[in-house]
């Protein structure tokens, strides 16, 4: 008589090998089969079946982001059900993360939160896909002292602003007092107290507060 085995790994775990079948006499038994299904010939007497099984590795994917300076990383790139998976997140300059998630196939994202100073989550019984999304910074701009009777506005992309994100373009409207002239402008970055010479009215703001 042949029979069939069947082995089932249950969640988190994948058949190790073929199982072992033994007779009366623990003589083996000469098992076929692969991919869970197996199958041996009785022999003429009872036997002892003992399965093999190994907890499952499943594979975390990352999707890098498109903003330079931005980035994920998750090392081993592998892990079993229940083990912590920690996601080292880099921001570029002027930029904040607004969202980590991890994704199974056919489900909704789950939100990644950070504790401990760290990005982590514990990772389910399926592949994951890994991926974030990040935000510009809103930095300010000032004025310092100006003449009686003398004005500056900034505006991006033609619409008055106070404040500016990393790599806008900054257009300045300088009025002077009566008689003068514009000689020099200049920016200066918060923390730091030497002045950058403005060309012509216009310039790239940084990752930081300006004062004008």
């Amino acid at each position: 008589v042949t029979i069939t085995l069947t082995a089932d790994a249950g969640e988190g775990y994948v058949v190790d090998a073929k199982p072992t079948v033994k007779d009366a006499s623990n003589n083996d038994v000469l098992v076929d089969g692969s991919n869970g299904t197996y199958t041996f010939e009785m022999p003429a007497s009872n036997v002892t079946v003992v399965g093999s099984f190994k907890k499952a590795t499943y594979t975390v994917n990352v999707t890098q982001p498109s903003i330079t300076g931005c980035g994920l990383s998750v090392n081993p790139s592998s892990y079993e059900q229940g083990k912590t998976v920690e996601v080292t997140v880099s921001v570029a300059a002027g930029h904040e993360l607004e969202k980590l998630t991890y994704t199974e196939a056919g489900k909704d994202p789950v939100t990644i939160t950070k504790a401990s100073g760290k990005y982590t989550f514990t990772m389910p019984a399926a592949d994951v896909t890994v991926a974030a999304s990040f935000k510009k910074l809103d930095y300010a701009i000032a004025y310092g002292t100006l003449p009686t009777g003398a004005s500056i506005t900034a505006k991006v992309a033609s619409t008055t602003a106070t404040t500016a994100q990393v790599g806008d373009t900054v257009t300045l409207e300088v009025t002077p007092v009566n008689g003068y002239e514009v000689e020099t402008l200049t920016y200066t970055e918060e923390g730091k107290t030497t002045p950058v010479t403005i060309s012509g009215t216009s310039f790239t703001m940084p990752a930081a507060k300006v004062t004008i």
